[in-house]
């Protein structure tokens, strides 16, 4: 039996010790579990460099665009030019006027000095003046305050006189005054519109009544034809009283002047009774279609057919 028995054991013992799977591992002998492999780390987005926005340079300041110079529309001439005052409606106002010449202007004062409709008389405070340039205003306060006279090649400045200085009145009433003086079939310069209408009766006709610009008076007029006379009648006002601003005969006129001279006088009679009257600055000659006493500014103007007088004006023919 116990023979048995050691034999059993015997077996049992080999069988333990022989190699055969493990049915049972001790801890050292478990295989160590491979490590998770780490997970790469991302690379760092590189930093974007920064590059600095230029400093934009300060723009420098606009310098004052200076002013266009005026670009004359003409050549550069000699302008004549005076002070004087003008009526109005409400009284008397300064003017400026310039003319193109120096005989021009010389007569310009000579109308001043007589006061032709619309002119203070004898308030000349600026004798003619010279200056150069394309336009008066060019020299004097702007080409926008001046407007064209009535006479070709003149200006005029209202309300202001733009000479230098303050200047003075310096005209006085000397020598006959042709314009003035001068009497016509009873009519002379200024002679009222009831004396006019009591000598020749109502005119066969009358044109409209406009303002004149250069004056400022309303003017208007009045026809005689039967008796060839024509006026021209100024009022300062467009309804006010008119008085004889211009006053011409022709035939079959039977007026005469102050001296008897008319319609068919012949040319020596009104050399005899005016020729010391003669303009001045534009002498007519003795065989001249025409004569003038005094100036075109004012006076009385003869015209010649054949040596003998055609038509007689008195009053300014020129402003």
């Amino acid at each position: 039996m116990m023979s048995r028995r050691l034999a059993s054991l015997a077996l049992l013992f080999t069988a333990c010790t022989a190699s055969g799977p493990v049915n049972k591992a001790t801890p050292e002998e478990v295989p160590a579990v491979p490590a998770v492999p780490a997970v790469p780390a991302v690379p760092a987005v590189p930093a974007v460099p920064v590059v600095a926005t230029p400093e934009v340079p300060a723009v420098p300041a606009t310098p004052p665009v200076a002013p266009t110079p005026v670009v004359p529309d003409g050549p550069v001439v000699s302008w004549w030019c005076i002070c004087y005052s003008r009526a109005t409606e409400t009284g008397f106002e300064p003017v400026t006027a310039c003319r193109d010449s120096e005989r021009a202007c010389h007569n310009l004062e000579g109308a001043v000095r007589v006061g032709n409709p619309g002119m203070l008389a004898r308030s000349l405070t600026h004798k003619c003046e010279e200056s150069k340039a394309a336009h008066p205003g060019d020299v004097y306060g702007g080409r926008e305050v001046w407007q064209p006279s009535k006479k070709a090649g003149g200006w005029l400045s209202l309300t202001a006189c733009h000479l230098p200085g303050e200047g003075s009145l310096s005209q006085q009433r000397s020598g006959p005054d042709p314009m003035t003086e001068e009497v016509i079939g009873g009519l002379q310069y200024g002679s009222a519109d009831e004396d006019v209408i009591k000598l020749f009766g109502q005119p066969s006709s009358r044109g409209r009544i406009e303002l004149e610009g250069a004056s400022g008076s309303y003017v208007q007029e009045w026809h005689y034809k039967q008796l060839g006379l024509d006026l021209m009648m100024a009022a300062s006002k467009r309804k006010g009283p008119q008085s004889v601003y211009t006053l011409s005969i022709k035939a079959p006129s039977t007026l005469k002047t102050r001296f008897g001279v008319g319609i068919g006088s012949p040319r020596k009679d009104v050399l005899k009774f005016y020729g010391k009257m003669r303009d001045p600055e534009m002498p007519s000659g003795d065989n001249d279609d025409g004569f003038t006493a005094g100036s075109i500014y004012g006076g009385v103007m003869f015209d010649f057919v054949d040596d003998k007088v055609s038509d007689i004006f008195l009053g300014a023919a020129a402003e």
